[in-house]
């Protein structure tokens, strides 16, 4: 009785692996966000284009850094994503945008595990076809 009922519990988590975490997505890209971005907008305004704060939105990027820190270089803010990085100056005097730099950056090489976890996906999604086809 006990083996059955664990058995059961591992295939429903299998089963919920399998199909519930198929909406997982990798990082997010900001390309043609960042092309809207322009000198003269507020923080307010760059924020609201990009669709999130500053950060790290990118799988590959390593360790985030949001603002940079040197007394030499003008404040600014970088959002990082899997496509490359935005980097926003603003002028302290106005608080408006001054500059605006894109980064493009090689794409990342698939690993193992993501090459394993979309053929995951690709058979579930088989199977799910299979098991419900869109014609009932």
């Amino acid at each position: 009785m006990r083996r059955a009922t664990v058995c059961r519990v591992a295939a429903g988590l299998f089963v919920a692996a399998v199909f519930g975490f198929g909406v997982w997505t990798p990082g997010v890209c900001f390309r043609e966000r960042a092309a809207a971005v322009h000198p003269g907008m507020t923080a307010d305004e760059v924020v609201a284009t990009m669709g999130c704060p500053p950060g790290s939105y990118g799988l590959s990027m390593g360790e985030p850094y949001y603002r940079s820190v040197s007394a030499f270089d003008p404040p600014a803010d970088y959002w990082y994503g899997e496509d490359g990085f935005l980097m926003v100056v603003t002028d302290y005097r106005t608080g408006l945008v001054a500059r605006v730099n894109w980064c493009q950056c090689r794409p990342r090489p698939r690993t193992n595990a993501e090459i394993a976890w979309e053929e995951v996906r690709g058979y579930a999604a088989a199977v799910r076809k299979r098991l419900w086809p869109a014609d009932r």
